[in-house]
């Protein structure tokens, strides 16, 4: 048990000393404060969290860039070799481009709406809170993850350079998919600190708050199984019904 605090002190440093180098300290220390203590956290006004959300998005975008940098690199010369030879296709980029700057900006208010499934079920279940409160846990403990992860991002993006070199990639591939099973334990232990901070929030049981946490993300999860299976359906179902359509008129025209 000391060996493991040890390597959580260890590990904790590493994050202090990353958010040292970091603009907005203030709420990366915020955010890995309710890591540590989903019970104890300051009520911001909403349009204040939403800022934290931009900052939380501008982290994941770089990560996210860092990453796949080698891709992005071979994207973006075949980008520019398509506009050389057929410059229409400068239009196409352009229009990506702002579709996803207008996916991000509308982002927040998707996260917004999810919060407010959250909170009627909150409502339903017994809880006093009001509905910024709520969605400070929210939004918290989405930020708290963020800020925990900083040092396995780092080592993961170095991770993922390296696996891209193929000698090396084979004994650097499991130490990464291990390192992002983890990453993902972490993200699912958002739901727990969630948890704790509805306990705080509406002034009800373990149970309720269990209820609060799960019913939406069980829902949004059938959702997106449905959704993905639906469109699995489709893609091999069209061309069933493509043929069956063409051998119906192929017999039609020979009667």
């Amino acid at each position: 048990m000391g060996n493991y605090k040890e390597y959580a002190d260890m590990y904790l440093r590493y994050v202090d000393k990353i958010i040292s180098f970091l603009p907005f300290k203030e709420r990366f220390l915020e955010w890995k404060s309710f890591f540590l203590n989903p019970e104890k956290f300051e009520i911001k006004p909403l349009k204040t969290r939403i800022v934290d959300f931009y900052v939380k998005l501008l982290v994941d975008f770089i990560v996210s860039m860092l990453s796949n940098l080698p891709g992005i690199i071979f994207l973006l010369a075949t980008v520019l070799v398509s506009i050389t030879i057929a410059p229409s296709t400068i239009m196409f980029a352009l229009l990506a481009l702002a579709g996803a700057i207008i996916f991000c900006l509308l982002l927040p208010l998707l996260y917004i709406l999810y919060f407010a499934v959250e909170f009627a079920v909150a409502k339903i279940c017994g809880g006093k809170g009001s509905f910024t409160a709520h969605s400070n846990v929210s939004f918290l403990s989405s930020f708290a993850v963020v800020a925990i992860l900083l040092p396995a991002y780092i080592v993961s993006i170095l991770l993922t350079w390296i696996s891209s070199i193929p000698v090396i990639s084979c004994l650097v591939s499991p130490i990464l998919m291990l390192l992002s099973i983890a990453m993902i334990l972490v993200g699912i232990y958002s739901l727990f600190l969630k948890y704790k901070g509805f306990i705080i929030v509406h002034k009800y049981s373990g149970m309720r708050s269990a209820i609060t946490v799960l019913v939406p993300w069980l829902a949004l999860v059938a959702i997106g199984i449905a959704f993905v299976a639906l469109l699995y359906l489709g893609l091999f179902t069209l061309p069933f019904l493509a043929n069956n359509a063409a051998g119906s008129a192929n017999l039609s025209i020979f009667s």
